[in-house]
């Protein structure tokens, strides 16, 4: 027995004396499992610390640049990655001209009103510079003519002729 313990404490080093000293003063594991597991610790220690040639991720290197189960034995392409088209923005489509007829144009006194009217129930409105309709912002009032603008976008509504 004595034999065997110090076959195996050469055997797996001084880090493997220790363990396995531990392990059989504790009396209830048979001693060939002992020296198994202090072997596998070692082993997997050693493992662990190993660094120079034939060991650690530089041992696979060769492997990897020429691959054994590929036919050309040439590693496989980097991944092609195509860039997203970017997203189309949704404009929202501009408002439509608002349906609106100039009926009437007051100016005097350096300030201006028209009368607009609603074809749809004929109702008529008075705006005056700067006020609005149909979110439409009045920005001008000229004599024949006002111009409204909304989102950048103008529009000019002419005075109704005398006969329509």
């Amino acid at each position: 027995m004595i034999a065997r313990r110090a076959a195996a404490a050469r055997a797996i080093g001084d880090f493997g004396v220790a363990l396995t000293e531990r392990v059989a003063d504790m009396g209830t594991v048979r001693w060939g499992r002992a020296v198994l597991l202090a072997w596998a610790c070692c082993c997997a220690a050693v493992m662990a610390r190993a660094e120079g040639p034939g060991f650690g991720a530089g041992r696979f290197e060769a492997t990897r640049a020429r691959p054994l189960f590929s036919p050309t034995r040439r590693p496989p392409p980097p991944p092609v990655t195509v860039p997203a088209e970017p997203s189309p923005v949704s404009v929202p489509p501009p408002a439509p001209p608002p349906d609106l007829t100039v009926s009437g144009i007051i100016i005097g006194g350096g300030t201006g009103a028209a009368i607009v009217r609603h074809p749809a129930d004929a109702s008529a409105t008075r705006i005056t510079l700067g006020g609005q309709v149909d979110g439409w912002t009045v920005t001008a009032i000229l004599p024949r003519s006002i111009v409204l603008r909304r989102d950048g976008r103008s529009v000019t509504l002419e005075l109704r002729s005398a006969s329509h």
